[in-house]
């Protein structure tokens, strides 16, 4: 079992967010992406039960299978798009 995470860093190299994914399987992450809005988008699967907001609110997603495949945007400022 493992927990994903993000980390943003500007165009300098300085760090500007991270986040962390609780959950009781797994997220795993294989491809992140930035569109011209400098959104960040990524691409993996998770296991069991993943909450993939990482502010104060939830959104828990449930796995039904062993591996789902998920994709999320999160905004530049680090909020899920929902």
């Amino acid at each position: 079992y493992g927990n994903g995470y993000i980390i943003r860093y500007r165009h300098d190299g300085a760090f500007e967010w991270a986040h962390g994914f609780s959950s009781t399987g797994g997220a795993y992450f294989m491809s992140v992406d930035t569109g011209s809005s400098e959104a960040c988008i990524i691409a993996g699967h998770y296991s069991h039960d993943v909450d993939f907001d990482p502010g104060p609110g939830t959104s828990i997603h449930s796995a039904p299978w062993d591996e789902n495949i998920v994709a999320l945007r999160y905004l530049p400022e680090g909020f899920l798009d929902r």
